[in-house]
């Protein structure tokens, strides 16, 4: 190759550029001897005079070859972000929104990302200044830490499950919305109330049993799991904690040694009950 144009081993596509002078390191593809093109970093400086010059070239393959996977990779990423159903957003290390899925746009933001992307999340929604919220946000850069937790947004009242991770570059922040969840919580915390409330006060003596089973299947004791203070006084004034967690023939048969017969019958009949759901 000695004595050779050295533009006759580049892709001409590259001619007119070397030619009009690229400032080093620059990337070129040459060709190789059978034809295909091999990627290169090429850096070039002056040798014994200005007329000669010394260039060191490296072939890149493989790194291109890395950056195309991770090009692949971030692009099926940001394919599966636009198209969740759940938020997903990120900022940087000055809390500039970099990154707003779709989702992010309508709930909890309300905007579109146009108006979000470069700007500082706390000059966009002051509401969240001097929040739990805005903490764990602080937390999470801090300490490059997954802060996990479920809170009412200040934006649009909507409860959500979030996991926040932290990191040199900034926060990337995962929501899911579970009002509905909330919702139903609620509601099953006021019916466990009503239930609490009826279940201490009624005059009838109430007691929930969880039955034990022999390895043939048949019932041979039971276990409180709860009883109302009915329940407690006829036992003989017993506190709760005296029962709860314990079996039947420790608390009540010792005390009717005489009654062992009709216990056994009434255990026989809740573990018939149990079996058939009736």
């Amino acid at each position: 190759i000695i004595g050779r144009e050295i533009l006759d081993f580049v892709d001409p596509a590259y001619h007119a550029l070397i030619k009009k002078g690229l400032r080093t390191p620059y990337e070129i593809e040459v060709i190789h001897h059978n034809g295909s093109r091999i990627p290169v970093e090429v850096i070039v400086k002056p040798f014994t005079d200005p007329k000669h010059l010394i260039a060191a070239v490296r072939d890149i393959t493989e790194r291109k070859r890395a950056e195309e996977r991770l090009h692949a990779a971030q692009k099926r990423t940001a394919g599966i972000l636009e198209n969740i159903a759940d938020t997903f957003y990120s900022v940087d290390n000055q809390w500039r929104f970099t990154v707003v899925n779709p989702a992010a746009e309508k709930a909890p933001f309300g905007q579109p990302a146009s108006e979000m992307l470069g700007n500082v999340i706390w000059d966009l929604y002051p509401g969240l200044i001097g929040t739990r919220i805005q903490q764990h946000y602080f937390d999470a850069a801090e300490k490059h830490s997954m802060e996990h937790y479920v809170a009412q947004s200040p934006l649009n009242g909507q409860w959500y499950e979030v996991f926040m991770q932290g990191h040199a570059d900034g926060v990337d922040v995962y929501m899911k919305d579970v009002t509905d969840r909330k919702q139903a919580e609620e509601v099953l915390r006021v019916s466990e109330e009503k239930y609490r409330g009826l279940f201490e006060n009624v005059q009838e003596t109430v007691a929930i049993y969880r039955i034990v089973y022999d390895q043939y299947g048949k019932a041979i004791d039971r276990i409180f799991v709860d009883v109302n203070p009915k329940a407690l006084s006829q036992m003989g004034d017993l506190r709760r904690e005296d029962v709860i967690g314990k079996s039947y023939s420790e608390v009540v048969s010792r005390q009717f040694p005489n009654d062992q017969k009709s216990i056994d019958k009434h255990l026989q009949s809740l573990a018939a009950v149990v079996q058939s759901g009736i």
